[in-house]
This record gives C-alpha cells, sequence and structure tokens, in this order.
C-alpha cells in the first residue's frame, strides 16, 4: 500500500525530525562535557582510556546528529544578520571539550562586530566541523586556531592545522559528499556541509594543504547589510 504524505504533514514530520535531532545534540554535548571533565580529574590508566572511548564515541554521534541537522529543510525566511565573530566566541567552550586534552584551540577574533546574513545552527554546524577535521589531521597533539577578519572584501573565517597535511588530488575531493581519508571513523560529510553553508549564504569556500605542514580552511562571507 502506498501512503500519500501532505505539505503540511510532511512539514510537521521535518520540524519533530529536526527538534529530535537538537535535543539529541545538547545531551550529547552534556556527555562530551563530562567526559573532559573526567579527564581532567582522571590519572593514566584504564579509567581514563575507557572515558577516552566514551568521548570518541559521543563525538561521532553528535557529528552524525548535527548533519541531520543541517540537512534539514532550509529556512524560506531572509538570513538573520549574525556578529560572526561573537558566535565563535559563544562556540569557544564547547569547542575545547570536543578537541580533548591533546589539542588546544587558539582563537584570533576582533573586538568589533563582523557582520554576516546566515543561518546560526548551520553556521555553527561549519565551525565545528572544521574544527573536528583540524583535530582529526593531527595525530598526537597540537593546536586549532580559528581566526575571524574584516576587510573590504568581506569577513572571513579561518581554522588552521599543523597536521598531516593533504596532497592536491586529495584536496581536490575533500568537500565532496561521503568522500573520507579516516579510514571508517568519519562519515565524509564534514566539509561537504561546510561547503553547502557556504553556498547557502553565497560565501566563497578555500582549502590550502600541504602534506606534512598542515591545512587551512577559509570560508569568505560578503559584509551584512
Amino acid at each position: 500500500m502506498r501512503v500519500e504524505v501532505g505539505n503540511d504533514t510532511r512539514r510537521l514530520t521535518d520540524a519533530l525530525a529536526l527538534a529530535l535531532a537538537h535535543d539529541l545534540a545538547n545531551y550529547l554535548t552534556a556527555i562530551l562535557n563530562l567526559c573532559a571533565a573526567a579527564q581532567s580529574e582522571l590519572p593514566e590508566g584504564s579509567a581514563r582510556d575507557v572515558v577516552d572511548e566514551i568521548r570518541e564515541i559521543a563525538s561521532t554521534a553528535a557529528e552524525v546528529t548535527a548533519q541531520a541537522r543541517v540537512l534539514g529543510p532550509a529556512p524560506t525566511d531572509e538570513l538573520p544578520l549574525l556578529d560572526l565573530a561573537e558566535v565563535v566566541r559563544e562556540a569557544l567552550p564547547v569547542l575545547r571539550s570536543v578537541l580533548g586534552r591533546d589539542v588546544s584551540l587558539e582563537a584570533e577574533l576582533p573586538d568589533g562586530e563582523c557582520l554576516v546574513r546566515v543561518a546560526r545552527g548551520p553556521l555553527e554546524q561549519a565551525l565545528t566541523n572544521l574544527t573536528l577535521n583540524a583535530r582529526d589531521a593531527m595525530p598526537s597533539d597540537g593546536t586549532v586556531r580559528i581566526a575571524v577578519r574584516e576587510d573590504a572584501d568581506g569577513v572571513e573565517l579561518e581554522v588552521a592545522d599543523r597536521g598531516s597535511g593533504m596532497p592536491p588530488d586529495v584536496v581536490a575531493r575533500a568537500a565532496e559528499p561521503f568522500f573520507t581519508t579516516k579510514a571508517g571513523r568519519g562519515t565524509g560529510l564534514g566539509l561537504a556541509i561546510v561547503r553547502m553553508v557556504a553556498r547557502e549564504t553565497a560565501a566563497t569556500m578555500d582549502i590550502e594543504s600541504t602534506p606534512g605542514e598542515g591545512t587551512v580552511v577559509r570560508l569568505l562571507f560578503a559584509p551584512g547589510s
């Protein structure tokens, strides 16, 4: 039997799915924060190793859940005007928790406003995806650097690492959906989501990477008005 679903029912289903994904993301964030707190108290050993595994699983689950939120129906209203620097500033505590103890996070943020037109949820997810990709590119300890800059061309969000880097052929495919070099640990949607967010906000996305030296991803947004 084939059941036709009306537009009202479909919209309700979409809204419920996104609401559930939002709630689940909040629970997973709480788990990640608790893992970070436990890691700071536990000595080296089996108990801490278990917490590390929990954090890795929760981090992956959070990534998959977030993709469902971003891949939901796009809003039809005009995109809101947001201060990109403030959004990044407010996201830093969560980003530090998902990076774990071995990777540090540095931010270069201006004091003034950097206004862009973009939906907050997709923007935060793009920032999270870029941060996690930078973390995964570093086999041991390292530093992820996030910067927001504004000039005559627009407002730039930059996420950089000093990790393994990528050869040109991998850079060319890095933002393809389901393309991954993480040997089964990734969904292959991280940079694809970032590229989608860039397209929906008329931003440009640029990837610079050199094997053995690291990767820099930049999103350039038109100035908000």
